[in-house]
């Protein structure tokens, strides 16, 4: 897939691109965690969808833009492109607007040929376009300070009150990896069916934390008696 807009190619990504890609990744001021390569592995792992990570390079093979796509297909939501699926944030990430428009026109491309009918994209801020969009999600973000004592002596008087209880009626936590799996998913599954909202297989937290063992982490509250 190529352009002749900019002197730029535009073509799908392939497995020796892996350490460039996560390089532009982590020195962009516009990606998040998920343009990371690691989830194209796990939602193919964990939901075997079809994925196009479209990536651009410039004339000396510098990666200046990209962007992941899920191809999802259901009987309830249809047939669409997105980035990225099971996540809030995605969408393209590019150097400038015009990478941007590239990468969003071979998208497009990719779309007709799988007969999708749209594509979402998750970004947190609206593309200089006219497409249409939608503002119903709000993302709330904490500053976090230099340590915990100074975030908790920066929350309110009830806030503090309301940590402190569970601390005083007996709960603890632990942080740690597979060895918390089972409590994390339990608590997970019960809240995901209160909401009537399918619950993921297990096997997807485990691909992630597969995935990404350096910056993965479960941590589970538990009661005094040990239940999670």
């Amino acid at each position: 897939m190529s352009t002749q807009e900019l002197t730029v190619m535009t073509r799908l990504y392939r497995e020796e691109d892996k350490n460039r890609w996560d390089e532009y990744v982590f020195e962009s001021g516009t990606s998040n965690c998920y343009h990371q390569i690691g989830w194209k592995r796990v939602v193919e792992r964990s939901f075997a969808h079809n994925t196009y990570y479209l990536l651009t390079e410039d004339a000396n093979g510098r990666i200046c833009g990209i962007l992941p796509l899920v191809h999802m297909k259901s009987i309830f939501f249809g047939n669409f492109l997105v980035s990225s699926p099971y996540f809030n944030y995605g969408g393209i990430c590019a150097d400038n607007e015009k990478i941007a428009h590239i990468l969003l026109k071979e998208a497009v491309k990719i779309a007709l040929d799988k007969n999708a009918e749209h594509i979402e994209l998750r970004h947190t801020q609206r593309l200089d376009n006219k497409l249409p969009f939608k503002t119903a999600k709000v993302s709330m973000r904490l500053e976090l300070l230099q340590n915990e004592d100074e975030l908790f002596d920066s929350f309110s008087s009830k806030l503090r009150s309301q940590i402190r209880r569970p601390l005083k009626e007996g709960m603890y936590s632990k942080i740690g990896r597979d060895e918390e799996l089972n409590s994390f998913y339990t608590v997970f599954s019960i809240n995901m069916r209160d909401l009537g909202t399918p619950v993921y297989a297990k096997e997807f937290f485990r691909n992630i934390l597969e995935e990404f063992p350096e910056t993965t982490r479960i941590n589970t509250v538990y009661t005094k008696r040990g239940n999670p």
